[in-house]
């Protein structure tokens, strides 16, 4: 929340806000250790940080993050973090100018299935039907 409002006062130390990130397989984030709502509300502000840095990269890993987080309900632990969440999302998705580059990675799972399915949709591959049989 701190590195939020740095970054609307132009004073945000974006080396300070990334040395307390976590680079992992499902992106990045800013983790609270047992905490895991204020894990995800950490990293929406971290994401409201670096879009008002026009950090998109770093901004897009961290929204990568959250995307993985989503419960299959469709929110995101607490009320207060699923609102931060799609704050947070929804302004990278309207500040972010290079969608060329823009992936959707979807992941689907069948209480009758053992594996789980996951198709990318690019650009390039959107017009194509996707099945698993």
């Amino acid at each position: 929340m701190t590195s939020y409002a740095m970054a609307n006062a132009d004073k945000l130390n974006k080396d300070i806000l990334m040395r307390h990130s976590t680079q992992g397989e499902a992106g990045r984030s800013w983790d609270v250790p047992g905490q895991r709502y204020h894990s995800l509300e950490a990293t929406a502000y971290a994401v409201l940080a670096l879009v008002k840095e026009k950090d998109f990269s770093k901004a897009g890993e961290a929204v990568h993050w959250l995307n993985r987080q989503q419960s299959h309900y469709g929110g995101f632990e607490t009320t207060q973090a699923t609102i931060m969440v799609f704050q947070a999302v929804a302004e990278y998705r309207t500040q972010v100018k290079d969608r060329k580059n823009f992936n959707l990675e979807v992941e689907l799972s069948v209480a009758e299935r053992k594996d789980r399915v996951t198709y990318t949709i690019r650009r390039d591959n959107i017009h194509l039907t996707r099945s698993d049989r």
